[in-house]
């Protein structure tokens, strides 16, 4: 990386980020390469000296912090393997929304298998009874996509015993039952501790919502670890 440029990583619309930088850096020239709310940003710092240097970057972590997750060019999945091999941990996934695709983003990345224990899709009501032990009351009351739901999926993998953290991911990718619901997703993050579900509204197609939700799920997976060991980016 080049002294003279800025780069890091961030989790966040693309747009709603723009806004941010241009606030934040003025006449700062950036750019922004994007993928599915997967953002890599860097910022020329050319003609600059270090203590503009240092106020631009003490700025960007004061306002875009909960959105960074690291500062050089590395996937949300190498750098969420990164962290769990760094600690000594393990996680689990159950996938309804997203079909397999966040278990996917793991096992590409190599040395996966030390980490990654297992990853279940449960598409259907029945199997996220059968296999995650997701309740019936629950699944009536509030439907399948919920934190609730999100968050007994979570539980599900967990209960297994072979993960330390798990996600899991439910939503609509698409309008549904003639409602319009399409891109509602809601992601579960949990540890034996705690557990907890975040809900988002997406834009786009079928697919692109699908793995803009694979990037949540791994994204707050990296808050959560970086939390559990106090060390929040």
């Amino acid at each position: 990386m080049q002294a003279d440029k800025g780069v890091f990583k961030a989790f966040c619309n693309e747009d709603v980020l723009r806004k941010m930088l241009s606030q934040i850096l003025r006449d700062v020239p950036f750019k922004i390469k994007s993928k599915y709310w997967d953002n890599l940003v860097t910022i020329d710092y050319c003609g600059l000296d270090k203590t503009r240097i240092r106020e631009i970057e003490q700025k960007l972590y004061s306002d875009l912090g909960k959105y960074i997750y690291f500062d050089d060019d590395i996937s949300l999945a190498e750098f969420s393997i990164l962290l769990l091999k760094t600690y000594g941990k393990k996680v689990g996934v159950a996938e309804s929304l997203t079909g397999g695709l966040v278990s996917d983003a793991f096992v590409s990345v190599s040395g996966a298998s030390e980490v990654f224990s297992e990853g279940l899709t449960c598409y259907s009501n029945d199997a996220k009874i059968a296999n995650l032990g997701v309740s019936p009351k629950t699944l009536m009351v509030h439907t399948a996509v919920s934190k609730e739901v999100a968050s007994e999926m979570v539980r599900g993998i967990l209960a297994h015993s072979y993960s330390d953290y798990a996600i899991s991911t439910t939503g609509y990718a698409e309008n549904y039952n003639g409602k319009d619901n399409g891109g509602i997703v809601f992601i579960g993050v949990g540890d034996a501790n705690r557990i907890d579900a975040f809900g988002y509204r997406f834009a786009g197609n079928r697919q692109e919502i699908r793995n803009i939700a694979k990037n949540a799920a791994i994204f707050h997976l990296i808050k959560k670890i970086k939390g559990s060991f106090d060390y929040m980016g």
